[in-house]
């Protein structure tokens, strides 16, 4: 690695830090220099601006998230069932302390990061989206007689909620619920879930370039 990865990577970590540990409204270019053992100068030789910084930080942390769920779900025979594919999401998201942080601690924060670089609300949706829903069923993942439409506003609002009441919850208890639920009403009866697996690697593949 160079000497400026290193030191992004020092960045990085001293941001992700102050985030998990105080939030993002304490994570000041000043903090994060301090906490990287860096002066302010240095920061700015290899991020122009602040809100640069966040959104890498972002990018890394879904960037960990994307290799958790794939190689899960690479493992798994039934990987490319919509049931795991939520469970390993919601596993990944619960293992990375500073997601966790943002999503199910404090997804105003997030809110804020993306606004503050993009200008756009942004609110993470972990496979709720109508398109990849509809592309597992054509996959034969989902079954025929489940109603994409619905599907897609059951998992938005159950993602949005877990968010909500995460601080409060059982996170591991709400996602093997869900997980069960979709097992039972969504997952097709199939033995060969490839199909299923190549949508969502599509999918994270789509993620990561965008």
């Amino acid at each position: 690695m160079t000497l400026r990865g290193r030191t992004r990577d020092r960045i990085l970590d001293a941001a992700s830090d102050i985030v998990v540990n105080d939030g993002v409204a304490a994570a000041t270019p000043r903090a994060i220099a301090s906490r990287a053992e860096l002066d302010e100068v240095e920061i700015h030789e290899v991020y122009a601006t602040h809100e640069a910084l966040l959104m890498d930080l972002l990018n890394r942390e879904y960037e960990g998230i994307r290799r958790i769920v794939a190689d899960n779900i690479e493992r798994d025979p039934a990987g490319g069932l919509l049931s795991r594919i939520f469970r390993y999401s919601l596993g990944a998201l619960h293992e990375r302390p500073l997601a966790r942080a943002l999503y199910l601690q404090d997804p105003q924060s997030l809110n804020q990061i993306i606004r503050a670089t993009h200008d756009t609300e942004f609110f993470p949706n972990m496979g709720a989206d109508r398109p990849f829903l509809e592309s597992l069923q054509r996959a034969g993942m989902i079954r025929d007689d489940v109603e994409v439409g619905a599907l897609t506003s059951f998992l938005s609002a159950y993602m949005a909620g877990v968010a909500l009441i995460a601080p409060g919850t059982d996170v591991d208890e709400a996602t093997a619920a869900l997980s069960l639920l979709l097992e039972r009403g969504v997952d097709a009866e199939v033995a060969d879930t490839e199909a299923g697996k190549r949508a969502l690697f599509d999918l994270l593949g789509r993620s990561a370039e965008s």
